[in-house]
């Protein structure tokens, strides 16, 4: 995936970034009720200002942006519950996001979907309850239908981008926009249901 998106613009990797942040908005917002009902929410008005920039081409301070989201980031020292974990992974995605934003480097797009990727991976190992990795074990997991749609979204999103050009990019961004916002990449009443869950 690495190779695949350092073919294509700083924007383009953008949009892809932008859409695995969007798909953590739901599980981030789903888990701040759950764990931290006061705790605001900065993930949406970030992520608004990843689309803005590849729809229209609106900047923002990126670096005041990701200095922000890492500070919310739980603290390692408590007792992490698996809906710690998903927002940790939100806001990490997101900041990775506003990094590649910023001109830091195509690496950052991937990070983005790795962080979404370690996301469902843990929502798998915890529908399973699984307490100890194996072999086997890491095989079920990468088979269960929530990864796999993720898998699928990401080389979805890469392919679409590899495919775009500069000029269809604003128009390519606006639609991807929706169809990631639309697209959780968690089942919202099961994460309800795991939030407290301690992780794992």
């Amino acid at each position: 995936m690495k190779a695949q998106l350092a073919a294509v613009s700083q924007k383009a990797s953008v949009v892809f970034a932008a859409c695995c942040a969007s798909r953590l908005l739901a599980p981030y917002e789903t888990c701040q009720e759950e764990i931290a009902p006061l705790g605001g929410n900065l993930l949406r008005p970030a992520i608004d200002r990843l689309w803005n920039f590849v729809e229209v081409g609106e900047q923002a301070e990126w670096k005041a942006l990701a200095i922000q989201l890492v500070a919310a980031i739980p603290d390692e020292d408590i007792n992490l519950t698996f809906g710690h974990c998903v927002i940790d992974d939100a806001l990490a995605a997101t900041a990775y996001a506003i990094q590649a934003a910023s001109g830091l480097g195509v690496q950052n797009a991937v990070y983005s979907g790795r962080r979404l990727y370690e996301t469902v991976d843990r929502f798998a190992g915890l529908s399973f309850n699984i307490t100890e990795f194996t072999d086997v074990v890491e095989r079920n997991v990468l088979s269960h239908p929530v990864v796999q749609m993720e898998l699928e979204r990401q080389c979805i999103d890469v392919d679409v981008l590899v495919r775009s050009t500069d000029e269809m990019l604003p128009d390519l961004a606006r639609e991807l926009h929706e169809r990631s916002t639309a697209a959780s990449a968690l089942p919202v009443d099961d994460l309800r249901r795991l939030a407290q869950f301690a992780a794992i």
